[in-house]
């Protein structure tokens, strides 16, 4: 075990995990963390991400705990999920785009946040309101259940162990979709990589999902700002006038009182 795991403890908590070689996430609390990075941006290394701990409580705000394999542990103001938000932004993918390949996947929700190597997923430990606790999927190695209703066992790649409020089969759901988002991420990307090459070897042609997903990603996105817009529109409208667009059809400008009329 590296000292950089426990950093930012209290040598009384640190102590307690060395012993144990455990980390109870549901006894954890904001006291047993010494460290704090003010400011309302944050800069980490996503890809050591092991679990934001949301401790906000409804109308009490609260740090947030932030627990990493290569800067260990510390607390900031900022809520988890604007951390989750700001590290997507800073990428290529969007929620929107993480939505229709879920959408088109027939995947469930809660959606996980995948940006290449980094995924997290929402669990159920201190979830409040909107804001909830974030398992960095890359960090996880097993998954065991306790002999505690409600409560896991997480086996990490870096040796320790971690316990929080769950279930082995919604982590196990959940890790098991980010990882398929992740496999369709990869597919789109080698699949406009091969388009784009003039000589190649080894065509693979895309499967259903994939052809489908442009079309989706724009019919959704024209049909939400459509109706962010105030107008009244079927889906079935936005759907042919999506396809108009992209097949470069019936390309005169329209009134939308006119055309999108209740």
């Amino acid at each position: 075990m590296t000292s950089a795991l426990l950093y930012g403890l209290t040598p009384e908590y640190q102590a307690c995990v060395v012993k144990t070689g455990e980390v109870d996430l549901t006894k954890l609390q904001l006291a047993d963390v010494e460290r704090f990075v003010p400011g309302t941006t944050l800069e980490m290394d996503w890809e050591s991400l092991i679990y934001i701990k949301n401790c906000r409580r409804t109308g009490q705000r609260l740090d947030t705990i932030v627990w990493t394999a290569k800067d260990g542990f510390f607390r900031t103001e900022i809520t988890s999920g604007s951390l989750i938000n700001q590290q997507l932004n800073a990428g290529t993918q969007n929620w929107h785009e993480l939505g229709t390949i879920a959408k088109v996947l027939e995947l469930s929700r809660p959606l996980p946040m995948v940006l290449g190597k980094t995924m997290a997923i929402k669990t159920s430990e201190n979830k409040q309101g909107n804001h909830f606790s974030w398992l960095g999927v890359h960090a996880v190695s097993n998954v065991n259940q306790t002999f505690q209703e409600n409560r896991v066992k997480i086996l990490l790649h870096c040796g320790l162990s971690m316990v929080i409020a769950d279930s082995v089969s919604r982590l196990g759901k959940k890790m098991g979709e980010a990882h398929q988002i992740l496999g369709f991420q990869q597919e789109r990307h080698a699949y406009a990589s091969q388009q784009n090459i003039p000589s190649h070897s080894g065509y693979f042609p895309p499967r259903e999902e994939l052809k489908n997903f442009n079309f989706e990603l724009y019919y959704s996105f024209a049909l939400k700002l459509i109706r962010k817009s105030g107008y009244a529109i079927t889906e079935q409208k936005a759907y042919d006038l999506t396809a108009e667009i992209l097949q470069d059809k019936n390309q005169r400008l329209r009134h939308l009182d006119d055309e999108l009329g209740t």
